[in-house]
């Protein structure tokens, strides 16, 4: 099996990691670079730190996939970092992956969430609004509401920041939209029968490069851009690099409960948000990977 390694914090695992794969806390800037720089052959990412944390870079995906490196992404970060660079041999799995893939989802605050520290496991403190969508079709199906009454969820919850996706707004929202009771009953079952996609796809990834004997790194046919901007943060300036398996949460700077795949917040908190609001989107069914 190749030297695998993988980047992951509050995405939840329901098993402990194969042995042969080695786990690290979730992906910052230089984190592929350096599991490049030691040896890793195979690289899973799920999980990566944004904002206050200088986030990973696609051309460190581009600079391991030069080096002959298979690189894959699901659930979160991963899964929209391969979906952007498939084209340049990245690989991706799971329903997280195919709804960006194919231009289903766009927003990168569908796989958001707050999350605690490395000393509580990364314990997600609000809901990422792909497990929302598929929580309430969920739902839906089993007769908690229909389909109007779906969408005027899924529209209240997608408005929110994706901080305040929390289980105080949903219990809010629900007893506002449905009355005292009925809200309550909504909010419950939401809770009791909370549909985790992330956390599925991210097992799947697990089996998918444990099992792995080998893997031939995907055909390129393209060279590797050493650009100015590279150069100077990957050869003049690595020293500033943290090392491979360092919490970009303990970094100066660093707060550990922000998580999502790209640095957009700042755009969010100013109101001109790069896609401002995105209207219901029903979750297709399952396909295969």
């Amino acid at each position: 099996m190749l030297k695998t390694c993988l980047f992951i914090g509050p995405t939840r695992l329901s098993s402990a990691l194969p042995g042969l794969v080695d786990r690290y806390p979730p992906a910052c800037l230089g984190s592929v670079f350096r599991a490049v720089e030691s040896g890793y052959r195979q690289i899973g990412i799920v999980d990566a730190y944004f904002g206050n944390v200088a986030s990973i870079w696609h051309k460190e995906i581009l600079f391991a996939l030069s080096r002959g490196a298979v690189v894959w992404g699901a659930a979160s970060t991963g899964a929209l970092r391969a979906a952007e660079l498939a084209r340049y041999g990245m690989l991706g799995c799971g329903v997280v992956f195919r709804l960006f893939r194919r231009g289903i989802l766009e927003d990168d605050d569908e796989v958001c969430v707050m999350h605690a520290p490395r000393e509580f496991r990364y314990e997600p403190l609000s809901f990422a609004m792909v497990n929302i969508r598929y929580t309430l079709r969920a739902l839906r199906r089993r007769g908690a509401f229909d389909r109007k009454e779906e969408q005027i969820l899924c529209d209240e919850l997608k408005s929110l920041h994706f901080s305040s996706r929390d289980a105080i707004n949903l219990h809010t929202i629900a007893i506002a939209r449905f009355g005292e009771a009925r809200g309550k009953t909504i909010a419950d079952e939401f809770m009791l029968n909370y549909c985790d996609v992330k956390a599925r796809d991210a097992a799947r990834l697990v089996h998918v490069m444990a099992g792995l004997e080998s893997t031939d790194p995907p055909l390129r046919d393209w060279e590797f851009p050493r650009t100015e901007y590279w150069v100077k943060q990957f050869e003049e300036q690595l020293s500033q690099v943290p090392p491979l398996g360092y919490d970009a949460g303990d970094l100066p700077g660093g707060h550990p409960s922000q998580h999502a795949v790209r640095a957009n917040q700042d755009e969010r908190q100013s109101g001109s948000e790069a896609s401002p609001y995105t209207p219901y989107v029903h979750p297709p069914s399952d396909g295969g990977d």
